[in-house]
């Protein structure tokens, strides 16, 4: 992650962070239902969430794994997650500053790794995937989930553009066999994936992202004005008052390193 991308990534969640830690479809949601059944496939003595955001996936790890780190590039998301894991009273969850694409542990040291709805924001995921085969013991696990675009170019770059105006720390979203290929060509096995759904708003999304008023106004347009394939892909379902629902596909991946 470049020092721009960083910054970019720091100042859009340091501002919103008390936004994701009360956002449903951060603290709830199919996608994290099913990192729950993948982390729960096993037990861990080193765990470590990349890019924890509000800390949900890490409170999971908790509850299968001796230690637990939570680490983010941003300080007022790990206070989030400090806050969060003293109320639920887990004492195996700690917090640490580190750098997707850089990950400051000794190869071969960790037994599970997860990232939940964050890898858009990364600079470099090439970079990020290379990190998570050299830190994983052999047999050692990586859950993913992000959000992900269909398979077809035209509607993978609307949905991009979409993204990027809404939130300038976004980078890309990926298509699910760029995931699956990315993962296996570092030396880890697919053993278990999933598409989920996650349901959005379209005023609560650009609330929580602190989005422009004239660029919220333009995104709605293209939202309102979408082609009907478009419209098909993200269930874009416009009702009365202004509100409209839509979603975005989001792929769960767990890999064991061979």
């Amino acid at each position: 992650m470049t020092y721009d991308s960083r910054r970019a990534s720091q100042e859009q969640f340091g501002r919103q962070a008390s936004y994701y830690a009360i956002s449903p479809v951060h603290r709830h949601g199919d996608n994290l239902n099913v990192v729950q059944e993948y982390i729960q496939k096993g037990t861990y003595e080193y765990a470590v969430d990349v890019a924890t955001g509000a800390g949900f996936t890490s409170f999971l790890l908790a509850e299968q794994s001796q230690n637990v780190l939570a680490t983010d590039i941003t300080a007022s998301m790990l206070e989030e997650t400090r806050r969060l894991g003293e109320q639920r009273g887990l004492a195996n969850v700690g917090q640490g500053f580190f750098v997707a694409e850089a990950l400051g542990f000794s190869d071969n040291s960790l037994d599970i790794v997860s990232c939940r709805t964050a890898p858009h924001h990364f600079e470099n995921v090439d970079l990020f995937l290379d990190e998570i085969s050299r830190v994983l013991k052999t047999g050692g696990v990586f859950v993913m989930s992000d959000t992900v675009t269909p398979e077809e170019d035209d509607i993978a770059a609307w949905m991009n553009d979409i993204e990027l105006r809404r939130d300038s720390s976004h980078i890309r979203d990926w298509a699910p066999s760029e995931w699956i290929q990315a993962i296996e060509n570092r030396g880890l096995k697919v053993t278990d994936s999933a598409i989920t759904r996650a349901e959005l708003e379209f005023n609560n999304w650009v609330e929580r992202s602190g989005t422009a008023d004239d660029e919220v106004g333009s995104l709605r347009q293209d939202f309102l004005g979408a082609s009907d394939a478009v419209k098909k892909a993200f269930m874009i379902d416009p009702h009365d008052g202004g509100l409209i629902n839509f979603s975005w596909p989001a792929l769960v991946v767990r890999a064991v390193k061979a």
